[in-house]
This record gives C-alpha cells, structure tokens and sequence, in this order.
C-alpha cells in the first residue's frame, strides 16, 4: 500500500507539473503573438490646428499623444493597438486619427438597448478621432470586427478627390495574431463605411502605395509576387 500511494503521489506530481508547463507554454504563445504585431510608429501633425505638431507615439501596442512635451492622451491599458494612421477618413476635410486596435467588449457605453451584455472577448475594432483642443473626440467607431484588419491605409487611389480605406483582413487565430486573407476596398457613406470590392482569398502583407513614372499606386505582396491596383482587383 505504501508503494501505491508513493505511485500515486508521484503521478499527480507529474501530472500537475505538466498543467503548469502547457499554461506556461499557452500564455506564453499569447504573449509572443502581441509582441510579433506590435509595431513602433512615430508621427508628428497639427490636428487640433494651433499651428503646434502634437506628438503620436506607438510602444508595445500603446499609443502617446504630446503636444509641447506634455502629454495629453494616451490610449487605455487593456487595449492592443496594432498601428495608427493620421489621414482625412470621412472626408470632411481635418485630419483623423485612425487606429486598428484589440480591446474586450464589441460596445462601450453606446451597447444597444437590446443587447442585455457585452460581449467580453478581445477581438478587432476600427476607431476614428478628431483632436479638438487637448481632448480627443470619437467620429466613429466599430464594434467587434467581423474580420480583423491586418494592415490599413487611408488614401485615394482612384483619382476623385475622396479617400478610401484600403485593408488586409485576416481572420481571428490565437490571441491577436493576424493572417492575411483578403483585401478589400471600403468607402466612407456618411454614417460608416461601405465595401466597395474585396480580392480573393490568398496570402496578402506589406500593403502600400508605391511610386513610379506614371503616378502612385497599391501594391501588396501575394505570396511570393506583387500584385498591383488595378490589375489586384482581377484575382
């Protein structure tokens, strides 16, 4: 009998040291996947216009606005941003600040009446803000994402004056890693943006506008090639 319960002891030892190691295994992935997204950005514009350029800082998925060496902004603690973008999205003229982060709860204090809970998971959201002052001033922000946006850009690429939104979606994997699928083509309407053509499903990154004699266009690698817009639109 003693030789049994030492078995024993032994195997739940064993057994319980195998749990922590997979936890640590798990939450480590998780920690790796936000560390291999996160990007350093630093830009500097005037977007509330008091001819002052505000500093926009992005560390470890955290994003810092200064103006004059003072802070006036910086994003929440539980959020994950992956990149941000100073660019006219709503076309109404003034400059936005456009983020692509992660954050738990698909609402936040605007959760629609018929919906007795918000949802708690961490998924993508697509955010746009206006700088009035030192204060910032949300223009439009998405609940979760049906498909998270990998990469974004803001830009006109067809000629007539009006920004699109240009995205890499992915889809949702382990924590906030994200797998390029598709890119797809979207347009401000006046109350949020419509989807204008979506490509077919491949393996897309590094979307960017490129540069040569003729003019600016998009570009995006597929795999081992590089497609561009608009000969993109024909996969």
């Amino acid at each position: 009998m003693p030789i049994e319960k030492t078995i024993k002891k032994k195997l739940f030892f064993a057994l319980f040291i195998a749990v922590i190691i997979l936890g640590l295994c798990y939450f480590g992935c998780l920690y790796l996947d936000k560390k291999n997204i996160s990007t350093s950005q630093a830009k500097r514009a005037d977007l509330n216009g008091n001819l002052i350029d505000e500093s926009y800082t992005l560390i470890a998925g955290r994003l810092t606005i200064a103006e004059s060496q003072k802070t006036i902004w910086q994003s929440p603690a539980d959020w994950q941003i992956d990149s941000f973008v100073l660019a006219d999205a709503n076309n109404d003229g003034l400059l936005d600040l456009n983020l692509s982060l992660w954050k738990p709860g698909s609402f936040g204090t605007s959760k629609p009446f018929w919906l007795k809970e918000n949802d708690p998971s961490v998924k993508n959201h697509f955010f746009i803000y206006n700088l009035s002052g030192d204060k910032l001033k949300m223009v439009w922000g998405s609940s979760n994402l049906g498909a998270p946006n990998c990469e974004f850009l803001i830009q006109d690429i067809d000629g007539d004056s009006q920004n699109e939104l240009l995205v890499i979606e992915g889809e949702y994997r382990t924590a906030t890693a994200c797998q390029g699928r598709y890119v797809a083509l979207w347009s401000w309407n006046g109350w949020g943006f419509s989807n204008d053509w979506r490509s077919g499903e491949g393996d897309y990154s590094n979307l960017r506008m490129s540069e040569n004699d003729t003019g600016r266009f998009l570009s995006v690698d597929h795999g081992n090639e590089v497609l561009f817009f608009p000969d993109l639109s024909k996969k």
